[in-house]
């Protein structure tokens, strides 16, 4: 009975035996046949240590590359390291510069012309901004000065301005015959005549003549210069330069064809005495 007992569990342990062996050399030809992780190449990762110094703009440093890679690479040494750092870096250089010039025109001129033309709008808007503000300026002073005009507290601002409106008015001799040239300088080329005053028939000059006598008539045949002489007396005062008389005296000028009105009122006289100050 044993033997038939023996006998009858021997295919049950030869299919185990089958069994485990099929599975050993299912799961270790699957393990055998698994690729091995390939090893970084450390050229190119020294290569590209150089392209990411170049972006971020770090100095050239071969020396930390050859540290940095010596050990790891055996088949590398320490110069040949350091050389392929130096051509890498090299490269990523001119590559940069290149792309740079890229924004450029063909002509490299954009930058310069740009350049040119926001210091021109720069200057422009400076003139302007300087001219727009002494306007303004001026149109203040201006309305401030017709409000209180008259008032005993601005006569020297309005002896100011008029000397100065005086000074500008008669600097210049306009003669006719001179249409095309260049005015003539009061200051520069007008010489007042002596005049001849009282009964003594002695001559004198007119700004000694204005300093003695309160009142003061001037005659003359026409085309004697009295127009002139008179002018001259505008531009002295304008020039700030008759503070030797008394009490200060205002001269106004009042050409006589501002009175050429036969029925010359005394509204129309005052309109233009008041003429003359605009």
């Amino acid at each position: 009975m044993r033997p038939l007992l023996i006998g009858s569990r021997r295919p049950a342990l030869i299919s185990l035996f089958t069994l485990t062996l099929c599975t050993s050399l299912i799961l270790g030809s699957g393990v055998s046949s698994q690729t091995p992780t390939p090893q970084a190449d450390p050229t190119q990762e020294i290569q590209q240590l150089a392209a990411d110094d170049v972006e971020n703009d770090i100095t050239r440093r071969p020396s930390y590359a050859k540290e940095l890679y010596e050990k790891p690479s055996p088949g590398l040494t320490g110069p040949e390291i350091m050389q392929i750092y130096d051509k890498a870096y090299t490269e990523a250089q001119k590559a940069k510069k290149k792309d740079l010039r890229g924004l450029l025109p063909d002509n490299g001129l954009l930058i310069p012309l740009l350049l040119i033309v926001g210091a021109v709008l720069g200057k422009l808007f400076e003139e302007t901004l300087l001219t727009t503000t002494k306007k303004l300026f001026k149109a203040c002073n201006d309305w401030i000065y017709a409000r209180f005009a008259g008032n005993r507290f601005f006569r020297n601002i309005a002896l100011r301005r008029y000397r100065a409106d005086l000074l500008d008015k008669y600097k210049e001799l306009k003669i006719p015959f001179r249409e095309n040239q260049k005015p003539l300088l009061m200051n520069d080329v007008y010489v007042p005549l002596k005049v001849e005053g009282g009964s003594q028939r002695q001559l004198e000059n007119i700004y000694t003549a204005i300093n003695g006598h309160q009142r003061l008539m001037v005659k003359g045949p026409p085309g004697s210069g009295k127009s002139m002489l008179l002018k001259d007396i505008a531009f002295v005062y304008g020039d700030n330069r008759l503070t030797a008389i008394p009490d200060g005296p205002v001269p106004v000028l009042l050409e006589l064809h501002r009175l050429g009105d036969a029925k010359l009122s005394q509204e129309q006289l005052i309109k233009a005495l008041a003429d003359v100050f605009k």
